[in-house]
């Protein structure tokens, strides 16, 4: 299993730059940037129903409570390819990107995975994991004509990640977890103005911000299991899961650097300062990241299907930089998700049945610019078993695959955003830390 995580990792590391280098989303010049999706490949296959979702092999990491279920250890990574299309309401306008992006990289372990701990109906399980929160990227070019012509060219770029431990305790039907680590990030600011003068030579002028900001991060988690009917005469075990978890508001340490400066540009199109007019370095601040809590219910028929609804929501209006607010508001989802398993093969016997998912969203975004911003998403998907996974194998791999097509925004807004998401989640598992017996 470990060449298996060495090779996922070293081909994810050796991606082509350029694949990251064409996302220009204006939005995410407010707040943080746009808010990265916080669920593994699992969830966003069931439309983002995750707050009571837990499984042996799949690592929930949305909910910290879901650890205690690991029955064994699992790397997980999970990619997609980001297609949006933006679309300038009133010119008609659209631009196009395309960009493949690394949603998450963790690994669960279960701790206490004994017959003493089965017994006493207690477990345990750890993981440890990174993931991107936000992203910053966005050029916008603008052209105004007064005395002279004025070209304005506002740039960002940046982002912000949450690399983090978390544990899920389980005692009889409730389990208990926490996702504790550090969040960290940068935002990149550029506002350049150039007048454009055919006798005239004006300079080139250009107002940077650089925000370096982190701080400890933590979420909590619940969930409780009830068994509605036992196993019996080969008909499945039914049960109800309820889940919940949410962060509270939170303070993370900021530091700014901030310029007025000229420039001019060089023969490989980038920049250089000629003078500064302004310049403060390390100017310290606090950023306010609010409150953040969900919950849900899922519906469970053993092995056969599972069927859920969750609602979230995140106080983003009470959002501070250095004490300031931003153009953010409140924004909540609405989740409804459900799985079921295909049938086995009489000639596969000895390999997991493929489980098909689906589920839709829908509800408010944060960005709160030219008005509110309704999102809606479809989501399908699949969990394809691609090694043998019985009683003699310790290892196989499932590869989750998830497709999401949505929008975001109205005909009220400035920019319409249009898009569809193609994913897909490595799970590679195995018994570790096993004691062997000889007779």
């Amino acid at each position: 299993m470990l060449k298996k995580i060495g090779a996922t990792t070293a081909l994810l590391l050796t991606l082509p730059l350029w694949l990251f280098s064409q996302e220009n989303s204006p939005y995410s010049r407010f707040g943080l940037g746009d808010l990265s999706n916080t669920k593994n490949a699992v969830n966003r296959a069931m439309g983002g129903v995750a707050a009571a979702y837990s499984d042996f092999q799949s690592v929930n990491f949305l909910n910290p409570a879901s650890y205690s279920s690991l029955r064994i250890t699992t790397f997980d990574i999970g990619t997609e390819i980001n297609n949006r299309t933006l679309k300038d309401i009133p010119g008609a306008q659209k631009y196009t990107s395309s960009n493949l992006l690394v949603n998450y990289i963790q690994i669960g372990i279960p701790l206490l995975n004994n017959v003493k701990a089965f017994n006493k109906q207690r477990a345990c399980g750890l993981n440890f994991g990174l993931q991107p929160m936000t992203r910053v990227s966005y050029k916008i070019e603008t052209t105004t004509r007064q005395i002279d012509s004025v070209g304005l060219l506002n740039e960002g770029s940046g982002g912000s990640y949450y690399a983090f431990a978390g544990t899920g305790y389980k005692i009889k039907n409730l389990s208990v977890g926490i996702n504790f680590g550090y969040m960290f990030g940068s935002k990149d600011i550029n506002n350049r103005t150039i007048f454009l003068n055919d006798t005239v030579s004006y300079a080139k002028s250009n107002a940077r911000n650089k925000l370096n900001y982190g701080g400890v991060y933590y979420t909590l988690g619940a969930q409780y299991f009830i068994l509605l009917k036992e196993a019996k005469d080969k008909k499945p075990a039914e049960h109800l899961k309820l889940g919940a978890y949410g962060s509270l508001k939170q303070n993370i340490n900021a530091v700014t650097d901030s310029s007025y400066e000229t420039f001019l540009y060089n023969a490989y199109g980038g920049t250089y300062r000629v003078d500064s007019v302004y310049e403060k370095t390390h100017i310290k601040s606090t950023i306010s990241y609010p409150v953040s809590y969900g919950f849900g219910f899922l519906y469970e028929k053993e092995g056969i299907f599972s069927i859920g609804v969750d609602y979230t929501q995140s106080k983003w209006s009470n959002y501070t930089f250095a004490g300031a607010k931003d153009q953010l508001t409140d924004s909540w989802m609405l989740h409804v998700g459900a799985q079921a398993t295909g049938p086995v093969k009489k000639s596969k016997k000895d390999k997991a049945p493929v489980i098909y998912r689906g589920g839709f969203s829908y509800g408010q975004d944060i960005m709160n610019v030219t008005g509110k911003m309704p999102v809606w998403t479809v989501a399908l998907g699949a969990a394809i078993p691609v090694s043998s996974h019985n009683r003699f194998s310790t290892q196989f791999t499932v590869i989750n695959s998830f497709l999401e097509f949505g929008s975001r925004g109205q005909k009220s807004n400035i920019v319409k955003e249009n898009f569809i998401r193609v994913g897909v989640g490595f799970s590679l598992s195995d018994l570790w830390f096993r004691k062997l017996k000889y007779q």
